[in-house]
């Protein structure tokens, strides 16, 4: 086995809020596995994330309450606001368009759901072996009615039923049968679903997202277009389907009965306290009703006084996993490390980078400044999000990288700098020093650093070019390989390499 690190640009294209998109990301393995990466490494801004903070997330118009964050990157939506798609209307808009077309979109998903049933292979086979028996009885009944010279009306009858019958079963022949069950549920590739009924549901989802639909059962994760509508007489499904429109996702929430049964923290008799007047003694025109979401809770508000929580009156901001396990997830304190008295610096792995990159919660990522100064900072994984995004990190870790801040007079954060990174994230709880060095010892390690140069000059050109590519086609033409620009800035990546404590060799 050669004893060579090999790399490629992974499956997908990723982006980094909505300002930089298209972005590769390259995956690097050992010589003993070329599925399961050593690290993974891209290029971007950064994308900032408060969750976690005890400050991020608080009611709206409420004195002395200033928010870092907007309460809509919590989940919330506004009861009346008008906007061109489902992400930016508010809840009356959207409840709206639900009922003029939520209906008809279901009838149509459950009817094509029920096609696709109906086409199971056995099933097909079962209906051929029927119609068998039921085309030879017609047909005998067609030719006793010959025999006994019946009345042209009745053999013509029986002889169209027996047409009919032949033709039934032509349409179940198995290459008709197959074609129609993949029009119906067609997979491009892997995990990527087209067809009729993956129309369907997405009528669906433009009027209400997911919350339409049952959970997946692991026995039909491979088969999504299967997954059911939820029914009238479902016990578990949300208690505010088709009236609310949204849910609380970056706070923590409650139902008031679930809030009311709640263990206290341990060693105390603190229990949650809710957005709500069965919980507020003093709630005062809070407009409580705005704050419920589909399934029917409400944020949790951190309490004060002695020995509680940072950030009294703030709704409890929460991460993806406790970091401090004395505390239940509706404490504040959970999210701040023991000893500790403020959220560290973090950041958050998306699904996808989560499936092509093998890093995930607690793993480690090593973050570069790219412009002036080239800080370097080593944080976790702290938090979670969905589809493309990578480089979301805390504002702690901005800061601590360089990056400044202004703030909206309502108190909201705003970036006032827009740095660049290059960031190296680690599968498998893996230390960045133990992998750069490994990486390093290994035949080919000197080129770690010039592949990385190009993926930091793709992005600091704002070049639509692969970066994986461009390096494979210098590698081929010698004359080039000594480009200074390219050179110069594989020396800068290796001196911080080292400056961070992660040294190649």
């Amino acid at each position: 086995m050669a004893n060579v690190f090999t790399y490629r640009a992974a499956p997908s294209k990723y982006r980094c809020g909505s300002e930089m998109t298209n972005l590769t990301v390259i995956l690097f393995f050992g010589p003993s596995s070329s599925s399961v990466p050593l690290a993974c490494a891209y290029c971007c801004n950064m994308n900032i994330d408060t969750d976690g903070d005890p400050q991020s997330y608080g009611p709206l118009n409420t004195p002395n309450i200033r928010p870092l964050d907007s309460l809509k990157n919590a989940g919330y939506v506004e009861p009346d606001q008008e906007g061109p798609d489902f992400k930016t209307r508010g809840n009356k808009q959207r409840k709206k368009a639900y009922d003029e077309g939520i209906a008809a979109a279901r009838t149509e998903y459950e009817e094509l759901q029920k096609q696709w049933v109906a086409l199971d292979p056995k099933t097909v086979e079962q209906k051929r072996k029927d119609l068998d028996q039921k085309i030879a009885d017609a047909d005998k009944a067609l030719n006793v009615l010959r025999e006994q010279k019946a009345v042209p009306q009745k053999i013509g009858d029986a002889d169209k039923a027996l047409n009919d019958l032949r033709q039934q079963k032509d349409a179940l022949e198995p290459d008709k049968v197959a074609k129609e069950r993949t029009d119906l549920a067609r997979e491009d590739r892997p995990g990527h679903f087209t067809g009729k009924i993956k129309a369907a549901r997405d009528k669906i989802y433009e009027l209400n997202r997911d919350y339409e639909f049952k959970p997946l059962p692991d026995r039909w994760k491979h088969e999504p277009w299967r997954q059911e509508l939820w029914q009238p007489g479902d016990a578990n499904k949300p208690v505010n389907l088709g009236k609310i429109f949204w849910h609380w996702y970056g706070v923590a929430k409650m139902t008031p009965h679930d809030a009311k049964i709640a263990h206290p923290v341990q060693g105390t008799n603190k229990t949650p306290i809710l957005y709500h007047p069965d919980f507020l003694k003093n709630p005062g025109p809070i407009h409580h009703e705005m704050y419920e979401d589909i399934n029917g809770e409400f944020p949790v508000v951190q309490q004060g006084g002695a020995g509680g929580e940072p950030g009294p009156g703030y709704f409890v901001s929460t991460l993806a996993r406790r970091i401090n396990t004395d505390y239940p997830e509706w404490d504040q304190r959970s999210t701040i490390p023991r000893g500790q008295s403020d959220v560290r610096p973090y950041g958050a792995v998306a699904s996808q980078l989560k499936g092509e990159a093998r890093v995930d919660i607690f793993d480690k990522v090593l973050a570069i400044g790219c412009d002036d100064g080239w800080k370097s900072l080593v944080f976790p994984f702290l938090d979670s999000g969905y589809g493309d995004a990578v480089a979301e990190c805390s504002w702690r870790t901005f800061s601590a990288l360089g990056g400044t801040f202004d703030k909206y007079p309502w108190g909201q954060l705003k970036k006032s700098s827009e740095p660049r990174f290059l960031y190296l994230a680690f599968p498998n709880k893996q230390e960045p020093q133990a992998v750069l060095s490994q990486i390093g010892a290994l035949d080919n390690g000197n080129e770690f650093t010039m592949i990385l140069a190009f993926l930091v000059q793709a992005t600091l050109e704002r070049s639509p070019r692969d970066p994986v590519q461009d390096y494979e086609s210098r590698k081929k033409q010698p004359q080039l390989n000594q480009d200074p620009t390219m050179t110069n800035l594989a020396t800068i990546i290796d001196m911080n390499l080292r400056t961070a404590g992660c040294p190649l060799a």
